[in-house]
């Protein structure tokens, strides 16, 4: 059955104030004394925690327990919440120069599953038409992690996609043997 989670649109930036609030404190001292440890990227990615307020954190805790709500609610009438992994196939190393943008984008899918504590299972269920990998996401509830084996297992067995290689991989393969 179709259904609908509210407020999924905008979980992954509502609760991304705590998320870094939460790296930067954690990281904080070797941040602050030590900065080189750290790749330009991940470095100014973890410095977005050092601004968050306690009104912006709070904020965010209260979207996660209202999407933690949805969630439960929406588990009490389907066993599984099926979407795609992701929206977009890999990104090439050119598209991916913003990777905070990338990395936000690539998990739009993943991250508000795995924010609310559920078990997830990806299963491979096509290729795009460039031949790149895309995958079906399996949501479950908590400690129900052998219903998500079963379908994705199920459904292994009556594809045959988890046996298909890209292109690249297919050639490498090919030239190996």
């Amino acid at each position: 059955v179709s259904i609908h989670l509210d407020g999924a649109a905008g979980i992954h930036a509502d609760v991304m104030p705590m998320v870094w609030a939460d790296v930067y404190e954690y990281h904080r001292e070797r941040l602050e004394k030590e900065p080189e440890r750290f790749g330009e990227d991940v470095r100014s990615r973890m410095l977005l925690g050092r601004e968050v307020s306690g009104r912006d954190y709070a904020e965010a805790l209260r979207h996660r327990a209202h999407w933690n709500r949805t969630i439960d609610r929406t588990l009490q009438i389907v066993d599984m919440i099926i979407t795609p992994t992701a929206p977009a196939t890999a990104p090439s190393i050119a598209d991916s120069r913003n990777m905070l943008a990338t990395t936000h984008h690539l998990t739009r899918f993943t991250f508000p599953f795995s924010w609310a504590c559920l078990p997830g299972l990806s299963v491979p269920c096509g290729l795009s038409a460039e031949g790149m990998p895309i995958g079906m996401l399996l949501n479950g509830r908590s400690f129900e992690e052998g219903l998500l084996f079963r379908a994705g297992h199920a459904y292994q067995e009556a594809t045959d996609w988890h046996l298909r290689l890209p292109p690249l991989l297919s050639d490498q393969v090919s030239n190996d043997v």
